[in-house]
């Protein structure tokens, strides 16, 4: 439902940057297409593959630390299409990036400092 929501939310935003007919348009809804894209496939193919049931246990441990990683490109780009309205309650972009480091470390199997 999120996914829906911020994906109406981009896709207003592209129509309305060039209305009507024409190349504006064409290059907005392109634009739109390579955002939704970009914050959206990893995540979706991760969703996937953990609802085919076809993994163990260590792999579902791995698929799941690549779900977090793969959210975080989408946290980024909310963030920076809100900056300076930030929301109670919100991350800020200090605590996505420290949550970015820390999935960082875990996937490569480092330790924190």
């Amino acid at each position: 439902m999120t996914d829906a929501l911020r994906d109406a939310q981009l896709l207003a935003r592209a129509v309305l940057s060039a209305p009507g007919a024409g190349r504006h348009n064409v290059d907005a809804l392109r634009g739109y297409e390579a955002t939704r894209d970009e914050v959206s496939a990893k995540l979706r193919d991760l969703t996937e593959r953990i609802a085919s049931y076809t993994w163990d246990l260590d792999e579902l441990r791995d698929l799941l630390w690549q779900v977090s990683r793969a959210m975080l490109p989408e946290v980024r780009m909310l963030l920076a299409r809100r900056a300076g309205r930030r929301e109670p309650g919100s991350m800020s972009p200090a605590c996505v990036d420290q949550a970015s480091r820390f999935l960082s470390r875990k996937s490569t199997g480092a330790s924190a400092p």
